[in-house]
């Protein structure tokens, strides 16, 4: 007969199973906290000044985010997880749009070859929604603003009964 292994179970969590030799370091026989996963954030409160001075000369937050040489999706990262710079961020974004119509204004005074506004208008309403996105809202109401009456009733589906359901509501 074949000799059968006997099977040793494995402690489900081999680090449990470990001393703790930390308690002359720390003074205890529990670990310290976990640490944070991941790498640490490049932010430095230090950025705030540059970006505030990118956003008087109408730079974009992907101007900004290339600038830093950071994706502009770090940018929200460090505005959600910093309030200095999501302030600093939108103060930022005002100077930059501030920038830009300045820039109009001046043109303004030129002849209409130098200055294609429609353009201007494309490039403010993609940058700048909230102030300069055109909007259009249709709303439908009945007779004098009033709310549209609706009937729901069971109508036959076809003959002279269905002719008559509708003619009801023709009058």
């Amino acid at each position: 007969m074949a000799q059968q292994k006997k099977m040793q179970r494995r402690p489900s969590n081999p680090l449990s199973a470990l001393k703790n030799d930390l308690a002359p370091v720390y003074g205890t026989e529990k670990t310290p906290g976990k640490r944070p996963v991941g790498r640490p954030t490049d932010y430095d409160p230090s950025v705030c000044d540059k970006v505030i001075e990118w956003g008087k000369q109408g730079f974009s937050k992907t101007q900004m985010s290339s600038e830093l040489n950071v994706t502009r999706d770090t940018l929200y990262v460090w505005a959600k997880a910093h309030k200095e710079f999501s302030d600093t961020l939108c103060v930022a974004m005002q100077h930059s749009e501030a920038w830009h119509e300045a820039k109009a204004a001046r043109a303004l005074d030129l002849p209409s070859s130098a200055f294609n506004a429609a353009l201007w208008g494309k490039i403010m309403s993609a940058r700048f929604p909230a102030t300069y996105r055109e909007t259009t809202r249709t709303e439908h109401s009945g007779p004098e603003g009033s709310p549209i009456p609706l009937a729901v009733a069971n109508a036959p589906a076809t003959g002279e009964s269905l002719a008559e359901f509708y003619k009801s509501f023709m009058d």
